[in-house]
């Protein structure tokens, strides 16, 4: 069957077997479009972004954390950063006896001679505690800014993990509470 020199008012109830034929001619007015945006707009990003870079702090000061306490062992009383060095004839003994601890090495970093060795080792790696097979570097546990405190309380009290990530624990960016 040929085409119809007129169209017909209503549509035909099956489509047909060829295309329609259109003329290649361009039409004799442009056709009307919405407006364009005013300024382009964003497009999702193809994959998960890097992961946050972790960086040591600034070394223009080497200065204790003034506000940073601890508690002496066999004995109980709180003690400042001070303490550490107050004394010459002990000095060596307590930074011996104290300043393994991350906590303390990096809040009085100045009295543990520790200024040049806040940095995060890039080839140390751990166990996951409750998903033992699993290993993890010092950069997963700052990765998720909502797990941050969680990971930190969990991991970085361990001496090995709070020596080995002492800024990603957070001992040398920020002051720590005890």
């Amino acid at each position: 069957s040929s085409p119809s020199d007129t169209p017909s008012d209503i549509p035909s109830s099956s489509p047909s077997a060829l295309p329609s034929l259109f003329s290649n001619a361009p039409s004799s007015s442009p056709s009307l479009s919405a407006a364009p945006t005013k300024s382009p707009t964003k497009s999702p990003t193809a994959g998960p972004t890097a992961p946050p870079t972790v960086s040591a702090a600034p070394t223009t000061s080497c200065k204790d954390n003034s506000d940073f306490t601890f508690t002496l062992r066999n004995v109980g009383d709180d003690v400042s950063c001070a303490w550490i060095t107050q004394n010459p004839s002990k000095t060596e003994t307590r930074k011996k006896n104290y300043c393994d601890n991350p906590e303390i090495k990096y809040n009085c970093i100045h009295s543990c001679d520790a200024c040049d060795q806040c940095e995060d080792d890039l080839d140390f790696s751990f166990e996951l505690i409750n998903d033992p097979g699993q290993m993890r570097d010092c950069l997963w546990i700052c990765w998720n800014s909502q797990s941050l405190d969680e990971r930190r309380e969990r991991y970085c009290g361990d001496e090995d993990i709070g020596e080995a990530c002492p800024v990603a624990c957070g001992f040398c960016t920020a002051p720590l509470s005890h």
